[in-house]
């Protein structure tokens, strides 16, 4: 039986356009689903429930399709209504009796892969509900696991207007909160507030809570109508949140792995800090970031609306990490780098991505996290990075458009990569 890696390279060869739509449902399912390599074909499962397969196909080797078993519905006519009354998906089709197929190349745009990951979604849902036997809860002799009825984020803001702080906490991603506060009274008069700390935590009003007690004696009475302004300096809060219990903190295992590694926390920290993403705090669920996703092993995964803009997979050779940068094609202006990417193995690859617009390219190469650091030095790797990304964070803050996968985004993860960086970020103002 082949791995899954072996299937996707294999898929990668024949469809390399449409292996950006594979990656991006593998992200959005990566914390429910595991996937299964069969014959040619990727399937998504749950235990010993499969629930849909990517796989090539048939009679046509140059097209993915992602495939859903009509034996698992439990009503046919109600999915296929369903299915068909989503606006812009057209040319659905079966495949013989047992199928009901989707080819990858009629997702042209971030409007239809969201409707097909609405659709799966409902369809996940309602196999779940048409099983027979119900769900049991195992009785195990484990510790008892913090409850995610209360989970959420908590974020200390700051704003040049001010000399205040802002605790607070919300059960929204943190970007969406902030718009309410910059437009909401009395906070409105110190607008605009920047996130400058944040944890998503288990029980973010037990967290809050702690916070507010702690710095009682600091609270800014002398505002009316409010409860969460604190007269703290920056960095007293900060270290009082980062102090929060580990137990409550969300992915905490991957983000402890993370920060055993050293060369790979400091080439993620050169590129937050290269791309200017530290700056864009605000705009996180326009840009998400995901460590050690279940994505070819990878290490990471950077995307700006709906495409991949940096990631870092492990391969066969423990020596060499496979890595991918998005870029303005300005980088093609400098030839010196060109011929030492391609010296040292490796190459500018075509735009897949249908979202990206004319400019962007792909920057392949192989190495560890140090030869990877020495990528990012390159003056012409900077300025076509920033263009690229700095343009398209710009265009979709502009209309206010969330990525696809912004609920996989790991705040803690950026949160710490952020607290790592802020020494380095003081030596260098100083």
């Amino acid at each position: 039986m082949p791995t899954v890696n072996e299937t996707l390279n294999l898929m990668h060869e024949q469809c390399p356009e449409q292996m950006h739509i594979v990656h991006n449902i593998q992200q959005e399912f990566d914390d429910t689903l595991s996937v299964r390599a069969k014959g040619k074909a990727l399937w998504f499962c749950s235990g010993e429930q499969e629930y849909f397969k990517i796989a090539l196909n048939v009679g046509n080797s140059k097209n993915l399709g992602l495939f859903i078993p009509w034996r698992t519905i439990p009503s046919r006519r109600i999915i296929e209504q369903h299915f068909y009354a989503i606006k812009g998906l057209h040319g659905l089709s079966c495949s013989g009796n047992s199928f009901f197929c989707l080819p990858l190349n009629w997702i042209p745009d971030d409007e239809a892969f969201a409707q097909t990951l609405q659709m799966l979604r409902w369809y996940i849902s309602a196999v779940d509900q048409a099983k027979d036997e119900p769900k049991q809860t195992p009785v195990v002799d484990s510790p008892a696991q913090p409850s995610t009825e209360n989970a959420g984020y908590v974020y200390i803001l700051t704003s040049k207007k001010c000399d205040y702080i802002k605790i607070g906490r919300t059960v929204f991603p943190p970007a969406k909160r902030i718009r309410e506060i910059n437009a909401t009274n009395p906070y409105a008069q110190f607008a605009p507030w920047e996130l400058s700390a944040f944890l998503e935590v288990t029980d973010c009003a037990a967290v809050e809570t702690q916070m507010h007690r702690f710095f009682q004696e600091d609270f800014v009475s002398t505002i009316p109508y409010q409860s969460e302004l604190f007269a703290v300096p920056f960095h007293k809060a900060n270290k009082r949140l980062m102090e929060t219990e580990e137990p409550i903190i969300i992915s905490k295992q991957k983000i402890d792995r993370l920060c055993n590694n050293d060369a790979f926390l400091e080439y993620l920290i050169m590129l937050f800090k290269t791309s200017g993403l530290f700056n864009h705090l605000n705009d996180q669920g326009i840009w998400t970031f995901t460590i050690y996703p279940m994505t070819e092993n990878r290490y990471f995964t950077l995307n700006i609306g709906s495409h991949e803009v940096a990631f870092s997979r492990m391969t066969q050779s423990k020596e060499k990490t496979a890595h991918m940068l998005f870029l303005d094609e300005l980088v093609c202006d400098d030839k010196d780098f060109v011929r030492w990417l391609y010296k040292h193995g490796g190459h500018i690859g075509k735009n897949p991505y249908t979202t990206s617009g004319d400019r962007g390219l792909q920057v392949l190469f192989y190495g560890d996290f140090s030869f990877a650091r020495e990528i990012l030095r390159w003056k012409i790797v900077q300025t076509a990075l920033i263009a690229y990304w700095t343009t398209r964070l710009l265009q979709l803050h502009r209309i206010g458009a969330l990525s696809a996968y912004a609920r996989h985004h790991n705040y803690n993860a950026v949160a710490r990569l952020y607290q790592e960086s802020l020494p380095i970020l003081n030596l260098n103002e100083g």
